[in-house]
């Protein structure tokens, strides 16, 4: 039997918890989070899964009071103003062997670089939930298709939520193009900052530019208003390939001007992912997520220059990024 533990059972949370009722190994499961009705919507959104194959033991808790001591695999999806106070809280109950995190990773720079350091020190490995690398049709076509090549990937909706996601996207471009080395633009962002869904953080809409060495672009972009879905154009000198991410549908030309394929191109949930990562990373000890040192770089090419846009755009200051 594998233990593993979740931390922070809000939404991202609790659908982590539903995918490993699935899970086809035997777990013993520790939920924790201090807000008791966080906990009842965790139990309820388990029990409303289907039976699977075990039935794994799960115990709730609002503290670390009652675990256990030793952890195959912890799921961190806290807010990222107390994730590394989490991440360090655990490890002085428990050794962890590996890590899934939520993006966005932490709210300080100088956060990446201490857990960088303790899960070296405490022999842990960690991954980070950008998932489009491990959907089918991202893995296997969109990459095989653009591998390489120079492109132009562009992206736009409404409401979507630009800056909590953007990571989504830098990171896929970065499997993409297999580069992490990139410049990014904030200067065509509005210059209205909005309260986020989740208390004490904050959204922006507007346009960002990014700029890989090799001549690659993206172009992603969040309308404040209407009800635009969000729309990826990702082409290369040969390709095009157009995706309606809600409808889950892609449309491909490959250097046929007059004809385009229709692809399904689903974007899979939380609940339905991390079946599979977790039975991957115990039975195999490997994941397919973006590793942490990776996802540090792509997080911090990101976040520090929103931050200096921030400080350079707005008269409030802020010691740390607003997001999560």
């Amino acid at each position: 039997m594998k233990n593993i533990i979740i931390i922070g059972a809000g939404n991202i949370g609790t659908r982590h918890l539903q995918a490993l009722k699935a899970v086809n190994i035997p777990l013993d499961i520790t939920v924790i989070d201090p807000n008791p009705e966080s906990l009842i919507l965790a139990k309820e959104r388990y029990n409303s899964m289907p039976a699977g194959q075990y039935n794994h033991i799960i115990n709730y808790f609002k503290n670390y009071d009652k675990i256990k001591d030793e952890f195959d695999i912890a799921i961190i999806s806290t807010h990222s103003d107390i994730r590394r106070m989490v991440i360090e809280q655990l490890f002085e109950v428990a050794h962890v062997k590996s890590f899934i995190f939520e993006k966005i990773l932490f709210n300080k720079a100088e956060d990446y670089s201490i857990i960088g350091d303790l899960l070296k020190e405490r022999n842990s490995q960690g991954w980070v939930n950008c998932t489009r690398r491990v959907i089918p049709f991202f893995r296997d076509k969109i990459k095989k298709w653009f591998n390489n090549k120079k492109i132009l990937y562009f992206v736009s909706g409404s409401k979507w939520s630009l800056i909590s996601n953007i990571i989504h996207y830098v990171d896929y471009m970065s499997y993409i193009l297999e580069k992490v080395e990139f410049k990014i633009d904030f200067n065509h962002l509005d210059l209205k900052l909005e309260k986020f869904r989740i208390p004490n953080f904050l959204e922006l809409n507007g346009t960002i530019n990014l700029y890989f060495n090799e001549g690659s672009r993206g172009i992603i972009n969040c309308y404040s208003s209407g009800n635009q879905p969000v729309i990826v154009d990702i082409s290369s000198d040969n390709t095009r390939c157009i995706l309606n991410e809600e409808y889950g549908k892609a449309w491909v030309n490959n250097n046929n001007k007059n004809q385009w394929e229709e692809y399904e191109a689903k974007i899979l949930f939380t609940s339905q992912i991390t079946t599979f990562l977790i039975e991957d990373l115990i039975k195999n000890n490997k994941c397919p997520l973006t590793p942490y040192e990776e996802s540090m770089k792509l997080h911090l090419l990101t976040f520090e220059p929103l931050l200096n846009f921030l400080n350079k755009t707005f008269k409030k200051k802020f010691a740390s990024y607003p997001f999560t």
